[in-house]
């Protein structure tokens, strides 16, 4: 059973804006060939609430959508709401 690993980051702040905190997420993997996007997706948002539980700063999540970012060097602009057509 090989694990992917995935980057999951987490950025305080309202969406949109340029200087914003980041919160560190650790070990975000997942097995590609069993888990099911609603699996995946449930991962990722269980280590962004434990990583904020954690976060010294108290700090409400208005927007309760995960993002994708589609490549490496992509704007914030072409972020877009993780679903499982995405």
């Amino acid at each position: 059973m090989k694990k992917t690993h995935a980057c999951v980051a987490i950025t305080v702040g309202e969406f949109g804006h340029t200087s914003r905190t980041n919160v560190p997420v650790q070990d975000a993997e997942f097995d590609e060939g069993r888990d099911t996007f609603e699996r995946v997706y449930s991962l990722a948002d269980g280590k962004v609430s434990s990583a904020l539980a954690k976060y010294t700063t108290k700090t409400t999540r208005p927007d309760m959508k995960l993002y994708l970012k589609p490549s490496q060097h992509a704007k914030q602009a072409q972020f877009m709401a993780l679903t499982s057509k995405t």
